[in-house]
């Protein structure tokens, strides 16, 4: 060990005379946590103002249709099941009511309770287009294309209501431009469905090579942590702690720059980082640079080719979670509608950019430096590997507070473990979860 690399005295150590303290901001963590895990959680009283990514999906599944007539209105009566959310109900009107399927499009559209926000008005507007109710007013009409998402179904009520008022020619053309931008999303979305089958079926591949090798031992271990028991817990609990009131802080920042919003991810995010890393670095008596220089690796084209191929594994094992997952989840909403949301709500390119570059790249890399570079190692000195990945997995879920994404997160963190293990650095999980985290973030900006 260099000079440069020996650390230097820890700036803070927990002993037993911190129990008090350290019990304390743990109880904090946790009733902060489930507070806030709470609140993230959909509200029967409180429905989303707008159709989410369920009705997203049954959009393209509609333009599929559209695509096969043959097979088109019964799907609806099917799927009228599924939807529980009322503007994801309203949407599935629409749709079977373009497909001709009107007894399921009166009962999605007008029976159930009715959405929250403009659903009165949508009621109107779907009798004018679809039962020659009286005509809505412009003002009325706009709202409830924003609430459908703007999207294929808003854009085909919208011309369903100008061949009410005789203008033919305009919602022919409303109807051709919209089944060409759909048609792009679709393409685009099918080119995503192969990509994942084909990572689904080398993902198999590399599973069974890993079963095959696994008691070859990795060429490289991961780097030791040296921190106790309870400086760790310190670190980890004020670290959960900045990441639990950083919302807050820049929610009181954005009242007094409210042209800072669309940043909002990059501030909250950048400030518990900052916090964490500090703390990794005064714990261990390191520079921050001594500390990010775990990020690289001492191989890193050998970590890359093993990094396609927990990649691949990745998307294997969550699919088959998702499934074994999906009679449960029916009628939740999916844990991904808040990134939509998100997503949604954010305009112009560089707040687009800022807010996939937190994603894809500064989340993948200080979540890595602190559960794989960090928690892994340590857990694995003293529990072995069988148990370090597994719990470091659950820890990394479990910090996400999304309890209906809990196993497929939990899944995504062993993978991440298994790649961190495997290749002795951090290299390897950090392009995993930089792909992955990138991938859902441009599929859900497809889908918004």
């Amino acid at each position: 060990m260099t000079e440069s690399e020996t650390p230097r005295r820890p700036a803070f150590h927990f002993g037993k005379a911190h129990d008090p303290l350290l019990g304390i901001i743990w109880i904090l963590v946790l009733l902060l946590g489930s507070l806030a895990a709470l609140q993230r959680q959909p509200s029967r009283e409180l429905q989303p103002q707008a159709a989410g990514l369920t009705g997203r999906i049954l959009e393209l599944q509609a333009f599929a249709l559209e695509l096969r007539p043959a097979a088109g209105a019964p799907v609806f009566s099917r799927l009228a099941g599924n939807l529980s959310l009322p503007w994801d109900r309203a949407l599935g009107g629409v749709l079977a009511a373009e497909a001709g399927d009107l007894p399921t499009a009166r009962a999605l559209a007008l029976e159930g309770p009715e959405a929250p926000g403009a659903g009165t008005a949508f009621r109107d507007c779907f009798r004018a287009a679809y039962e020659a109710g009286p005509q809505p007013p412009e003002n009325m009409a706009r709202p409830v294309f924003r609430a459908l998402g703007e999207g294929y179904g808003a854009r085909l009520l919208e011309a369903r209501l100008l061949e009410r008022k005789g203008d033919a020619a305009g919602a022919k053309a409303l109807r051709e431009a919209t089944r060409q931008r759909t048609g792009v999303r679709f393409a685009g979305l099918a080119g995503a469905g192969l990509v994942v089958l084909a990572l689904f079926l080398a993902g198999m591949a590399f599973g069974a090579f890993l079963v095959v090798t696994r008691k070859v031992p990795p060429r490289l271990e991961l780097p030791p942590v040296a921190l106790d028991g309870r400086t760790l817990a310190a670190v980890f609990g004020l670290w959960a702690l900045g990441l639990l009131l950083s919302g807050s802080v820049v929610s009181a920042l954005l009242l007094l720059v409210p042209g800072l919003k669309p940043y909002a991810l990059l501030l909250g995010y950048g400030a518990h980082a900052i916090v964490g890393i500090s703390l990794l670095a005064a714990a261990e008596g390191r520079s921050l640079g001594q500390v990010l220089a775990r990020l690289g690796s001492p191989a890193p084209l050998r970590s890359l080719g093993w990094a396609a191929g927990f990649l691949a594994l990745a998307v294997t094992l969550v699919v088959l979670v998702g499934l074994a997952m999906s009679p449960f989840l029916r009628s939740s909403q999916p844990p991904q509608r808040e990134l939509m949301e998100m997503i949604r709500g954010t305009g112009g390119l560089l707040p687009t950019l800022v807010l996939f570059l937190t994603m894809a790249i500064l989340a993948p890399c200080f979540e890595e430096l602190l559960f794989r570079g960090t928690l892994l190692p340590w857990l694995q000195s003293r529990l072995g590997a069988s148990w370090a990945i597994p719990v470091s997995a659950l820890a990394f879920a479990a910090i996400h507070l999304q309890l209906l994404a809990l196993p497929t997160l939990f899944t995504l963190g062993a993978v991440l473990g298994l790649a961190a293990r495997r290749t002795g650095g951090l290299l390897a999980p950090i392009a995993v979860h930089a792909v992955w985290n990138g991938s859902v973030f441009l599929l859900m900006k497809l889908l918004a």
